[in-house]
């Protein structure tokens, strides 16, 4: 083939990357406009935003993230990338590659880490919220240190130990969404995520499965929107076990032990909504001395109950 034909193929191609390029801006810069109008506030949230992008798109579906510092990171089906920031403008970012070295797996904004500890401790310990999004599912024990304030989005991947104890210890802030955590553990004395005292965990759309007991909290524990189950329970250790100075709050989803005791609690446990089932014969929630709980009508209780 002439170099000639060539310079043309090539000048056609460039053509329509660059009217495809157009397109996805024309497509971001009106899903803009109607999630910041919908808004109350005029904000844009990142649910809003890739809503009204995925009804846009003719197949495939937008990876939208919230970089928490007023911009929004915007991947389409054909892997090309944008940046809206605070005032809704749109720029095209250059080269972008969700997996840059091959090895990455997980990246903050536009940087990428082979490991996911590595990336947690690449964020300040000053309580600035900052998105780490992970890239594939990923085996790995990992610790968030106190005024970290980490959003972890699992990206719908899964999320396990490559050791047999705690996957997640958490001193610092996490808010766990959208993906999936299986856990595997060798001694009952473990759980699948420990929140320490200064630890706070917020779930969203987030499935964690455990063969023992699944979550420890003395800190904070949210549960938005959550499947959180364990499948070998044993009666001291629960599928949600609250300390003395333990805040759990229950909004939706739904919480099981299937061969014993769902929830423990010897602090503070809010029921606002969800399911809460045990083992057939054990408590779905069980209240010790000196705990308190609060059941709202909207959340069902499938087992026994004790001490509220």
């Amino acid at each position: 083939m002439l170099s000639g034909d060539n310079s043309i193929i090539k000048q056609a191609g460039n053509a329509k990357t660059q009217t495809d390029i157009a397109q996805e801006k024309e497509i971001l810069e009106q899903a803009t406009v109607i999630a910041m109008g919908k808004n109350k506030y005029g904000n844009l949230e990142e649910t809003d935003l890739k809503t009204y992008i995925d009804n846009s798109l003719s197949e495939g579906e937008s990876e939208v993230t919230d970089n928490n510092d007023g911009t929004f990171l915007v991947v389409f089906p054909s892997k090309r990338a944008y940046e809206i920031d605070e005032d809704g403008n749109v720029s095209n970012i250059e080269n972008f590659n969700n997996d840059i070295s091959g090895d990455a797996v997980a990246r903050i904004k536009y940087t990428y880490y082979t490991k996911l500890q590595d990336a947690i401790d690449a964020v300040l310990n000053n309580n600035s919220k900052t998105t780490i999004v992970l890239l594939k599912d990923l085996s790995e024990n990992i610790t968030v240190n106190e005024n970290q304030n980490i959003v972890l989005n699992l990206n719908t991947f899964n999320l396990t130990n490559s050791v047999k104890n705690t996957c997640i210890t958490l001193n610092g802030t996490l808010n766990l969404k959208n993906g999936k955590m299986t856990i595997d553990l060798d001694s009952g004395n473990n759980y699948a995520v420990k929140i320490e005292d200064t630890g706070k965990l917020i779930l969203n759309d987030t499935e964690i499965s455990s063969d023992r007991g699944s979550i420890s909290n003395y800190g904070e524990l949210e549960v938005n929107n959550s499947t959180i189950t364990t499948s070998e329970g044993i009666l001291t250790y629960y599928t949600i076990y609250t300390g003395a100075m333990g805040r759990t709050i229950i909004n939706s989803g739904y919480i099981r032990n299937q061969t014993a005791g769902a929830i423990r609690n010897y602090g503070i446990l809010k029921l606002n909504g969800g399911t809460i089932e045990s083992g057939t014969g054990y408590n779905a929630v069980k209240n010790e001395s000196g705990g308190t709980v609060t059941k709202s009508d909207t959340c069902t209780i499938i087992g026994n109950t004790t001490g509220f």
